[in-house]
C-alpha cells in the first residue's frame, strides 16, 4: 500500500466544503485518521462506507508536514513517533520521500484560480 494515496475515492460522495482547511498539527491528524481508516478498510477486504470515504478525504499529503518527520524536532516528537509506529518502513520511507515534491491544494483554492467549481461539492 502506498500511502499517498491509494485511497480509492468516488469524489462525488465527499461533501466536504473545509477539505485541506487547518494548520500543520490538525493536517497531521487527518492524514494519520485517514492511513488508519485506509488500513482497517482494507485489511477488511471491503469498500470504503461513505463516512469513511469523508475520512480519507482529508489526507492532504507530507508536502508541508515535514517536521512529522524531524525526529530531533520537539515539538513534534508525538507525532514522529505515532507516524513511525503507524507505517511500515517502506511507507514510512515512501511518505517522508514524498515531503519535498507532494503539495496539496484546496478545492476553494482550484476554483478560485481556475475559475470553475470543484468536483468536491
Amino acid at each position: 500500500m502506498s500511502t499517498h494515496i491509494s485511497l480509492r475515492l468516488q469524489l462525488n460522495d465527499i461533501t466536504d466544503d473545509n477539505l485541506g482547511d487547518g494548520g500543520a498539527k490538525t493536517k497531521f491528524k487527518a492524514n494519520v485518521e485517514a492511513i488508519r481508516t485506509l488500513k482497517a478498510v482494507e485489511a477488511e477486504k471491503r469498500p470504503a462506507t461513505a463516512e469513511e470515504k469523508e475520512i480519507m478525504s482529508k489526507y492532504v499529503g507530507w508536502g508541508a508536514l515535514a517536521k512529522a518527520f524531524d525526529k530531533n524536532d520537539e515539538k513534534w516528537a508525538a507525532e514522529y513517533k505515532e507516524l513511525s509506529e503507524l507505517l511500515t518502513l517502506e511507507e514510512y520511507r515512501q511518505a517522508r520521500a514524498s515531503v519535498n515534491d507532494a503539495f496539496y491544494t484546496s478545492p476553494t483554492v482550484i476554483e478560485r484560480q481556475n475559475g470553475y467549481k470543484s468536483v468536491f461539492k
